[in-house]
């Protein structure tokens, strides 16, 4: 929070529709954004964890953790979040716009209210290799807005009261190799 805080996130994306760029997140850390989301302008834009070197893969608590307590993680035009840890206690915890890919990172919802949702897509993306918790609702869900199919694959989908709640009227979306227990 503050200038050279952990709200400066935001401002490190280009502001123009043509811009692609990458923002590595140092792990073995947690930050706690003070503001309800992170957004960016580009257009393509990845934010991906390393714990000591660039695309070292972290795991665990060498991910770096966005602590965002009751906001929401609304990713914006992030287009890829690879490798991070979010947490949070709002009924929504963590929101991607359409055509986002996400990779290899664990979400946590801890609300205790009911119908919650952890991870909440907008449209057409990938959701490969994540771990998912909501304690009181649905781990990961669609909406019929976006236009395209979600693919879920390789996830850990867990302590949840449904896993996984799909709500289309568009598109085929693919379900393969996900683990769903405790739902």
């Amino acid at each position: 929070s503050g200038p050279g805080g952990d709200n400066d996130f935001s401002t490190l994306q280009g502001s123009s529709s043509t811009v692609t760029s990458t923002v590595f997140v140092k792990g073995n850390t947690s930050y706690t954004p003070g503001y309800p989301g992170i957004s960016a302008a580009a257009t393509t834009t990845t934010w991906e964890g390393y714990a000591t070197l660039r695309g070292d893969r972290p795991t665990g608590t060498t991910r770096p953790i966005f602590n965002m307590g009751d906001n929401v993680f609304q990713a914006g035009d992030i287009r890829n979040l690879i490798i991070l840890t979010t947490s949070t206690s709002t009924y929504g915890a963590v929101s991607l716009n359409v055509d986002t890919n996400c990779i290899e990172t664990k979400i946590i919802n801890s609300s205790t209210t009911a119908g919650a949702t952890a991870l909440f897509l907008g449209g057409p993306s990938n959701v490969i290799g994540c771990e998912v918790v909501c304690y009181r609702g649905i781990g990961m869900g669609w909406g019929t807005g976006g236009g395209g199919p979600i693919n879920a694959i390789g996830n850990y989908i867990h302590d949840c009261d449904v896993g996984i709640g799909v709500y289309l009227t568009w598109g085929t979306s693919t379900l393969m190799n996900n683990i769903i227990c405790g739902c």
